[in-house]
């Protein structure tokens, strides 16, 4: 017979982040832009939104989830230690398997900070 997992018992596996993508490779903030191609030039603000939208970068949270975030980066830091669970790919590169010791260190404190 199959088991089934009830959806209450998911937070008991992974200790509630099994699912989560490694945090450390988000960063708060900026626009991006691009230009040229077929469709021309385009931005988009942190939240998803266009220049012709209501509230286009205006800040809003930021603050508050920047508080929240860095939180989260220092509880994964303490929980896998300085490998990444995943890779991101910034400019065209992949980043470090491992954060140096260095970054590690500013993960482990950085959650500390924003209590």
């Amino acid at each position: 017979p199959e088991k089934f997992v009830s959806k209450s018992d998911w937070n008991t596996y992974g200790d509630g982040i099994l699912l989560m993508p490694d945090p450390r490779a988000i960063s708060l903030g900026g626009t991006v832009m691009w230009g040229g191609g077929k469709s021309g030039p385009g931005a988009v603000d942190e939240y998803g939104r266009r220049p012709w939208e209501k509230d286009y970068e205006k800040e809003g949270r930021s603050l508050e989830e920047a508080k929240y975030l860095y939180r989260f980066q220092s509880e994964f830091a303490k929980k896998f230690g300085p490998y990444r669970r995943g890779r991101t790919v910034e400019m065209g590169e992949f980043d470090g398997e491992k954060d140096t010791e260095g970054m590690h260190k500013h993960f482990l404190t950085i959650g500390d900070k924003h209590r």
